[in-house]
């Protein structure tokens, strides 16, 4: 359980300080939050973001090239009820994507969350069309806080990715939060991953201008889960190669790069 914050914001600590956190109904085993956020010093945690306009004529010719491929073959623009259907078809067609592809939602689930998020005033579903049919090839959820624009379910269709989709895409969602980015925020596309590797941060920053925003992690432990972290936490290698123990070394993961940041603020 994370102590709510947007990442350039302080943390509440209130109820970890006068314990109510671990009554929650949740019975969480942990709680986690960050400090110092960009702090312009390297340290094990990080979040993904873009704080400056993306300029295209910065980057090499084969980058631009990816990048306007797409545009000549795609517009990006807010999505609308009208869209919800063909949307849920590239979200079925996204999910051929993975090794071990996950039970898909039914379309009913899918359009209810769609309703929500059209229905919400901080967030919006932006989409990628095919200019010669019109059709949905993508979308994203991006939802905004103040300077916090945070960009997650990027969906796209899988047979349309060597059309420059995901370029067209994050090219349009750059551009389309220009003008707040210009008056200081920024995407954020999360924080480090711990669950499995993915090179999409590494795309991000490639092409899009996104950076590692440095800051230090903090976790406090439900009383007496403390004690096992600290007995399991020798055996961490271990426990990784383990599949089904994948969560635990999640957890393990994230204690190992609490301690580093630990080190590293108090050396």
């Amino acid at each position: 359980m994370l102590c709510a914050q947007w990442p350039h914001e302080e943390a509440d600590l209130t109820q970890l300080r006068d314990g109510s956190i671990w009554k929650v109904k949740e019975k969480p085993l942990f709680s986690r939050w960050t400090s110092d956020f960009d702090c312009g010093y390297e340290t094990e945690w990080w979040f993904c973001i873009c704080s400056a306009v993306l300029d295209l004529s910065k980057l090499n010719a084969k980058k631009r090239y990816e990048i306007t491929r797409g545009n000549r073959l795609y517009d990006t623009r807010p999505m609308t009820e009208e869209d919800i259907l063909s949307a849920y078809e590239v979200y079925l067609e996204s999910l051929q994507g993975y090794d071990s592809p996950p039970k898909p939602i039914s379309g009913e689930k899918f359009h209810s969350w769609c309703d929500r998020v059209l229905h919400t005033k901080e967030a919006l579903l932006l989409a990628v069309f095919e200019k010669n049919t019109s059709i949905c090839c993508g979308y994203s959820h991006v939802i905004q806080h103040g300077r916090y624009i945070a960009c997650s379910n990027f969906t796209t269709r899988v047979s349309r990715e060597k059309t420059g989709v995901n370029f067209a895409l994050m090219y349009g969602i750059c551009t389309y939060y220009e003008e707040q980015i210009k008056r200081g925020a920024y995407i954020c596309d999360g924080e480090r991953n711990i669950l499995h590797d993915t090179a999409f941060q590494h795309w991000l920053c490639r092409y899009f201008g996104f950076r590692k925003a440095y800051c230090n992690l903090h976790i406090v432990y439900r009383p007496g889960f403390g004690m096992v972290i600290k007995m399991l936490y020798p055996f961490r290698t271990f426990i990784a190669r383990v599949r089904f123990l994948q969560k635990v070394s999640a957890v393990l993961k994230m204690e190992d790069y609490r301690r580093a940041c630990e080190k590293r603020y108090f050396s």
